[in-house]
């Protein structure tokens, strides 16, 4: 998120970080309707509205939208990627790595 807020003011940098995610997910996805997840907000807004963490890994997921009197077939659902469920793939996969027999030098 460094690279979007930097040259904004204090008072933005939480509100232009949003923004750009949008941004992002929508060209990514060609979808505009984008839906941030509750999750992903508050991180951001974790250390205010000033000091936006400077990176935020996210997933993105195209979903049908299911209302009846929706303008777009599709939306975007934006929420963060927990860090523990990917140490753990991580680790299931050296897990599988020793118990095939290779082994790593490091």
């Amino acid at each position: 998120m460094w690279h979007v807020t930097y040259h904004s003011t204090f008072k933005n940098k939480a509100p232009n970080s949003i923004q750009e995610i949008r941004k992002f997910a929508q060209k990514a996805m060609g979808t505009k309707d984008v839906r941030v997840d509750v999750k992903l907000n508050k991180q951001i807004w974790s250390r205010g509205i000033r000091s936006v963490p400077r990176r935020v890994r996210v997933r993105i997921a195209r979903k049908r939208n299911d209302d009846e009197d929706a303008i777009e077939e599709l939306y975007s659902l934006v929420t963060v990627a927990e860090l523990h469920q990917v140490c753990a793939t991580l680790s299931f996969l050296l897990c599988k790595i020793q118990l095939l027999g290779f082994f790593c030098k490091i």
